[in-house]
């Protein structure tokens, strides 16, 4: 009898163990009716096994909800490596929204109305998944101005993924990452009259989010914003404190009222550093602050063309010691010592997809990462040996050294005709 009860045990603790297994085919049953998540101006209708049913305009009673089939139709997702689970069933207890998925997993949300709006706020997920879409909500919705309804999911904070742009949206959609963390992430959800849609959105980031930079300049607030009324010239270097006065002519003569700096010139400032030309701007970020005050007085603009996220060739983060943050498109290990004469690089792994072409659409400039060193090659072997050939060593004025067999070469990945980018998740990146 006892072993009898032992092996129960066992059992029942073995299956109990299976059910918390991330993605199994777990058995659950839904509770019974629909949940009702509503504010004053729409109501939102899952069903109990998480599908959406209805996203509904309260002022005429059309529903928007776009018909989709498999798991594009439920209210969540959840993923983890190359494997997802949708809801097994929906509940709200008050303002807590559970949701239990096909793989035992659980998440609460919870749920705040406010008045033309509703906040959906992850209090937990029970598993180490990767990734958990809180919101989805497919919508018929054209996303244009003349419609009487608009619809947005605006994020809250900066660890809120909101892939649509607002105001206008065709899906509500919100997503958070194991990486940035589940607990905290918040999306406001908008149904309103269109004519409100710009007046909620300003309300809601400016006091709902403090924590979410936005411009009074753009987005909801550009039909309010003079900018949005003017014309630009464009200024790659030649806005100097000698030509500024020539520029303030010019914009007058023609009826402009903003000036556009586009940096990544040598002579101007780089790209990625912010470095600028000493012998026009002697002072720096100093010199250009007194010549943008000379046309805010002049009643003119003034906007930097800033490139965020690229860096100039001529940076301090590419020469002439790159940093190990630039971003590649490819590795390789190299198959023989590379000293500092060879014009020839020897790697193990195929270069038969290597591409040779370069330009301004291209994400490749031809230009190789070697320790400390920049070779920029001009062509590859598509059968072994494998071998970048024709290389130019110390590019970019880089140190010219020996290399290793076994040390990593990759292939710097660049825009826009040779613009390079940190590596995602890097220092160089923050």
């Amino acid at each position: 009898m006892t072993q009898i009860s032992y092996a129960s045990r066992l059992v029942w603790g073995l299956a109990v163990a299976a059910a918390s297994i991330l993605f199994c085919s777990t058995a659950i049953a839904a509770p019974r009716g629909p949940v009702t998540i509503q504010c004053d101006t729409f109501k939102y209708e899952i069903g109990p096994d998480g599908k959406n049913l209805a996203f509904i305009d309260k002022a005429d009673g059309k529903n928007y909800l776009k018909k989709v089939e498999g798991d594009a139709a439920r209210c969540a997702l959840i993923r983890k490596g190359d494997k997802s689970a949708i809801p097994a069933s929906v509940s709200l207890t008050g303002d807590i929204l559970s949701i239990r998925f096909t793989c035992g997993t659980t998440a609460n949300i919870k749920i705040t109305n406010q008045k033309n709006r509703v906040m959906f706020e992850v209090l937990n997920v029970s598993a180490d998944i990767d990734s958990f879409v809180f919101l989805n909500v497919p919508l018929t919705l054209d996303a244009v101005p003349v419609e009487p309804f608009a619809a947005c999911a605006l994020s809250q904070n900066l660890h809120t993924h909101v892939h649509a742009l607002p105001a206008l949206q065709r899906e509500l959609w919100a997503c958070c990452y194991k990486q940035f963390g589940f607990k905290g992430a918040k999306v406001a959800v908008v149904g309103v009259p269109q004519k409100e849609i710009l007046p909620t959105i300003r309300n809601i980031m400016t006091k709902a989010a403090p924590v979410v930079p936005f411009s009074d300049q753009g987005g909801a607030w550009a039909l309010q914003a003079k900018e949005g009324y003017g014309s630009y010239l464009m200024n790659f270097s030649s806005l100097t404190e000698a030509t500024t006065d020539e520029w303030i002519e010019a914009c007058k003569t023609i009826g402009f009222n903003q000036i556009d700096n586009h940096g990544g010139s040598s002579a101007f400032y780089l790209f990625g550093s912010f470095e600028m030309d000493k012998k026009r701007f002697p002072e720096g970020w100093k010199t250009f602050k007194k010549i943008v005050d000379r046309l805010h007085k002049a009643g003119i603009s003034s906007i930097l063309h800033s490139y965020a996220c690229y860096i100039s060739p001529t940076a301090k983060y590419v020469t002439p010691v790159p940093s190990d943050d630039l971003d590649l498109l490819s590795s390789f290990t190299l198959a023989a010592p590379l000293d500092e004469k060879a014009t020839e690089i020897v790697v193990k792994e195929s270069t038969a997809n290597v591409s040779t072409v370069i330009g301004y659409t291209e994400t490749s400039n031809r230009t190789l990462k070697v320790g400390h060193e920049i070779i920029q090659f001009e062509n590859v072997t598509r059968e072994a040996p494998f071998k970048f050939t024709g290389c130019k060593r110390g590019w970019h004025k880089t140190a010219v050294s020996a290399h290793a067999t076994g040390d990593t070469i990759g292939i710097l990945k660049t825009y826009w005709s040779g613009l390079y980018v940190p590596r995602p998740d890097s220092a160089l990146w923050e």
